[in-house]
């Protein structure tokens, strides 16, 4: 998204609560997870409602004037690589959210 709208990530990491243009970038290659609170102050930033982050995208658009595409150390393969391992760890992160929410859930029932 952010690659899209061609927004460079100095511009917009402190938008989000992250202290460095490094810790965003881990962020975004997969090396951190996404949270819920970040997930919101990102669509708080880009003005969208969280829930697109869930819908299926039908295709990937890449920006030619991107730094992400153009970087000598990327090529589109790897970037879509680390978009997928990024969505993946979402994915992972909301599976045990959930599993955590149902234990409590069980548990309130019980109580």
């Amino acid at each position: 998204m952010r690659l899209s709208k061609n927004i460079k990530q100095d511009a917009i990491y402190k938008q989000i609560g992250f202290e460095s243009q490094q810790a965003y970038s881990n962020l975004e290659n997969g090396k951190t997870h996404f949270t819920d609170d970040i997930l919101n102050k990102i669509a708080k930033v880009f003005g969208i409602d969280v829930s697109e982050f869930t819908k299926p995208v039908d295709h990937v658009m890449l920006n030619p004037r991107t730094d992400a595409y153009n970087h000598s150390n990327h090529n589109n393969t790897d970037f879509i690589e680390k978009m997928i391992h990024s969505y993946e760890s979402c994915i992972r992160a909301k599976d045990e959210l959930i599993g955590m929410l149902k234990k409590e859930i069980e548990m309130l029932k019980k109580a």
